[in-house]
């Protein structure tokens, strides 16, 4: 009997079907659920060395180790990181495709940016990652001492503003220094924006004595604090930062709305992730985000673990939606 005849003989069915998934594109594998199967894309919608590409490069360093597979991270700049979502939001929602997504482009943007080309609603998360705070900074030098002397300078000097370093528009040190207005309850000229290009011109600003504070993401402000150039006064974040435990919580000072405001970062894929790709996940992020490499991964550039599950993921990004959208009903009212 030829090699052919013996392969066709015996069961006839489960062979076809065998045979029909070849010829269809998709292997035994594949439908046996064994997610994954292929090298995974990891798209940071940013260019090297910003926040979402150093976290997206520390991620799948480690998770490769677990995952199964190769992590291939591939940067998408240009257009404030619009171009890269829009990729990953029109990916196929197979698994293969994710991304290391910004909660200022993934919250913020759609929550207080007009015509915004996607909606928070669009996208699968899977895990937000880790969180990079929102913080409140002062030079060496400066005659605030801690959150208390700050906040208590803003609201005594309505003829003599404070100066705050603040980025662009809807960005999350932006909207935390408006949130700070709006939790002091104090007329607009107690506290005057001052923008600048980015976080790393904020923590220039604020070296060169243009202003008197910095509302500035921890990784653009954290060289000057190694160097103690500046002074760390609060967090944004709902925890304290791991790298600096004195500092308080905007929740410990006191700030309902600027609590919880902080540049995390997720891992976050299209719309319509199949059970078994978010199956997956939930079973490999906690070796993950306990292997010790990653931690020291986070540590190094200032970062907190937040290591959440795909089971509590979606709901958390849902909060922070609902504080999002409470803030901007009382900045604008």
């Amino acid at each position: 009997m030829s090699n052919l005849s013996k392969w066709f003989s015996g069961s006839q069915a489960i062979k076809f079907a065998i045979l029909s998934g070849l010829i269809m594109g998709f292997s035994p594998i594949s439908m046996a659920n064994t997610y994954p199967v292929k090298p995974i894309t990891l798209v940071s919608p940013k260019a090297a060395g910003g926040a979402a590409d150093l976290s997206a490069r520390a991620f799948a360093a480690v998770a490769e180790k677990y995952i199964g597979q190769s992590i291939r991270v591939v940067n998408k700049p240009g257009g404030a990181g619009v171009p890269g979502v829009i990729e990953v939001m029109n990916s196929s929602p197979d698994g293969y495709t994710l991304m290391a997504g910004l909660s200022a482009m993934m919250v913020s943007a759609p929550v207080f940016k007009k015509n915004n080309p996607y909606n928070t609603s669009d996208f699968s998360y899977i895990s937000i990652l880790e969180d990079q705070p929102i913080t409140f900074a002062v030079r060496a030098d400066s005659p605030f001492k801690d959150i208390n002397g700050l906040l208590s300078a803003i609201k005594g000097r309505p003829k003599n503003p404070i100066k705050v370093a603040v980025a662009s528009k809807i960005g999350l040190a932006t909207i935390a220094a408006n949130a700070l207005a709006e939790d002091l309850d104090i007329e607009k000229n107690s506290l005057q924006n001052i923008p600048f290009k980015n976080g790393p011109a904020q923590a220039r600003g604020l070296l060169a004595g243009d202003v008197d504070f910095a509302s500035v993401n921890l990784a653009s402000i954290n060289s000057a604090l190694m160097s103690n150039d500046a002074r760390l006064l609060m967090v944004t974040s709902n925890k304290r930062n791991q790298t600096y435990p004195s500092a308080p919580t905007a929740k410990e000072s006191g700030l309902n709305f600027t609590a919880g405001i902080s540049l995390w970062v997720g891992l976050i894929g299209p719309k319509g992730l199949p059970k078994e790709v978010l199956k997956k996940w939930e079973e490999t992020l906690p070796r993950i985000f306990a292997d010790p490499e990653y931690k020291e991964l986070l540590a190094k550039r200032g970062a907190t673990l937040w290591g959440s599950l795909p089971g509590e993921t979606p709901a958390l990004v849902e909060e922070q939606i609902n504080s999002l959208s409470a803030l901007k009903t009382n900045l604008t009212n």
